[in-house]
Formats: structure tokens, C-alpha cells, sequence
């Protein structure tokens, strides 16, 4: 947590790009498994 706090302070820009590339990556995925999800749920209920 220290570190984090301290890279936020020096300005540690890579690590937001880092971590807004990989949402974007994993954003398809969590749509599908929201959708496989829910039918799941519909199919049970």
C-alpha cells in the first residue's frame, strides 16, 4: 500500500495506461460471462 501511495505522489503515469489497457482487454470476456451468467440463472430459476 506504501508503494501505491507513492507512485500515486511521484505521478507513476504507466502503471493507469497499464491498467486501463487490461480493462479494456478483459472487458469482452466479463460481457460474455455476465450473459452465460444470466442464462444460467434464468434456465435454473
Amino acid at each position: 500500500m506504501k508503494d501505491a501511495a507513492l507512485q500515486v505522489q511521484n505521478g507513476n503515469k504507466a502503471a493507469g495506461l497499464c491498467a486501463r489497457r487490461t480493462s479494456l482487454e478483459i472487458q469482452p470476456l466479463l460481457k460474455e460471462f455476465r450473459k452465460r451468467s444470466l442464462e444460467l440463472s434464468k434456465e435454473n430459476s
